[in-house]
């Protein structure tokens, strides 16, 4: 998997909670340069959640032939807003990658349970549940 090397340590607990909302596992192989994790259950599951993360930009699957990749991720979008920006009045909208982030750590399934948002102002972490 090709991370934001500034986060990585949150971008496999990112990758982690996906992988159980898609009812599978994983295990960190080598963190060098791209982390590099072992993956139980169905990929097809998987490739329908990955496409939420928020710091993973690619991802491979090796099946010993060789790798091809799974899933390149477009994250323009979270260079809309920038961190610290002012939303009127003194709101402080977060980062959205931060939102998308949280969302996911949350390990809310789409479109059902309950999320509970203590810091709600602008609404973008809960924008980023739907």
């Amino acid at each position: 998997m090709e991370v934001s090397q500034d986060l990585r340590a949150l971008a496999y607990g990112e990758l982690e909670a996906l992988s159980e909302l898609s009812g599978g596992s994983l295990d960190l192989i080598e963190d060098s340069r791209d982390l590099v994790v072992e993956y139980r259950g169905d990929l097809e599951s998987l490739r329908r959640r990955i496409c939420r993360a928020a710091l993973i930009k690619r991802a491979w699957i090796s099946n010993g032939a060789g790798e091809k990749l799974f899933a390149e991720l477009d994250r323009s979008r979270y260079r809309v807003l920038r961190r610290g920006g002012r939303w009127g009045g003194d709101t402080v909208v977060i980062d959205l990658r931060i939102a998308r982030l949280l969302v996911n750590l949350a390990r809310t399934e789409e479109g059902g349970g309950v999320f509970l948002d203590p810091f709600v102002g602008s609404g973008i972490i809960a924008q980023e549940l739907c």
